[in-house]
């Protein structure tokens, strides 16, 4: 166990890079988190900023990362992520809350191509519809979808974050994929969960 003496370490490493941060803008923040994230591949902390970020605020990380560094965050992610820089690059140009329109058609179909996703085990190679489907359509939409998925059989009340997180064996895959759900259905209470986890890792 972490002694007493390297828990109040870690509090003053930690107060000291918030004090850092303090003295940032918040954009400016952001951006330097991104650009750092992406220069070492820290694929962790490029997922909770490209999913907990509104459309807005996105759009402003965007366009304040290029004046600053002369590259595009799209461009930097095809060159220095590996494996997921497909999802990643998917959510980066997610509509999120851009608009609330909900078509119950495709609603149906959604639901129905998820539930085959999970039969499957989520195997997203078998199911490629998975992704374009979570990334494609606003979050008003979405949450349609996940209500009716939480509905989908007699007393399966699962929710698809945890059908998720059960099943897909790519583990960062699956954590980031869970964040983004997440991030759709309360972007709030993922704030909360993430803030918890910080603060207990301490102790």
């Amino acid at each position: 166990d972490m002694g007493l003496c390297e828990r109040m370490m870690m509090l003053i490493i930690k107060g000291n890079t918030l004090s850092c941060s303090l003295l940032l803008k918040p954009i400016d923040y952001d951006v330097e988190c991104l650009r750092e994230a992406i220069m070492e591949a820290n694929e962790s902390v490029i997922c909770e900023m490209l999913c907990t970020r509104t459309h807005s605020e996105l759009t402003d990380i965007l366009s304040t990362y290029e004046t600053d560094f002369e590259s595009a965050v799209k461009e930097d992610l095809e060159n220095f992520i590996g494996d997921h820089r497909h999802l990643y690059l998917s959510i980066l140009e997610s509509p999120r809350d851009r608009d609330n329109t909900v078509d119950e058609n495709l609603v149906t179909e959604h639901l129905n191509k998820l539930i085959s996703a999970e039969r499957s085990r989520w195997d997203l190679i078998s199911n490629p519809d998975v992704i374009p489907i979570l990334t494609t359509n606003n979050f008003a939409h979405l949450r349609a979808v996940f209500k009716e998925f939480q509905k989908r059989d007699k007393g399966n009340m699962e929710m698809i974050e945890s059908s998720i997180k059960k099943s897909l064996h790519d583990e960062f895959l699956s954590l980031c994929l869970v964040m983004w759900v997440k991030s759709i259905k309360n972007v709030t209470r993922l704030f909360s969960e993430l803030l918890y986890q910080s603060v207990t890792s301490l102790y």
